[in-house]
């Protein structure tokens, strides 16, 4: 008796075109290697409607260089905020009580040529007045959002102080 006419039957069963030694579908594979990564990770998370950009909010205090290692860690980076439709999304994820928090700009390569830590020039601008201005003796080359001013940047010790933080990952 040959069996083989029944176990095809079965092992192709509600797998379209399978047949034997050429494993699952290359096309299924892509759509699992796609599909994203979910919105988890920090106190609160959101996803921006506007791009599908999932923002983090780590409320634990740290070092701008510091919470930039954990956004990598997370497979994300400090969060950017290139519009002001992306600012007020981060900003409505934070907490107002906790004052200020970081995003990933720096000018810390060059003295006022604020960049993303994505490499992207600063170019949206929602400066306090008189800011950037780099006061201080150690100078101030990281930005924070001020959580409690409507979500104006200020120009921060990159090291001095530790705040809460977002990360963002596309």
């Amino acid at each position: 008796m040959n069996i083989l006419p029944t176990l095809l039957a079965i092992v192709g069963s509600g797998c379209g075109d399978a047949s034997i030694g050429t494993g699952p579908d290359p096309a299924d594979a892509a759509v699992a290697v796609d599909a994203p990564m979910p919105c988890d990770g920090g106190d609160a998370q959101v996803v921006n409607a506007a791009d599908g950009h999932c923002y983090m909010f780590f409320r634990t205090p740290a070092t701008w260089a510091a919470a930039d290692g954990t956004c990598k860690q997370i497979g994300a980076h400090l969060a950017t905020s290139t519009t002001a439709a992306e600012n007020d999304v981060i900003l409505s994820l934070g907490d107002a009580a906790l004052e200020d928090a970081w995003l990933g700009a720096s000018d810390d390569q060059t003295e006022g040529t604020w960049l993303w830590t994505t490499g992207e020039t600063v170019d949206y601008d929602n400066w306090r007045d008189m800011e950037p201005n780099d006061n201080g003796m150690l100078g101030e080359d990281c930005m924070v959002i001020e959580m409690d001013n409507s979500g104006t940047w200020d120009d921060r010790n990159c090291e001095a102080r530790m705040f809460s933080y977002f990360c963002e990952r596309p």
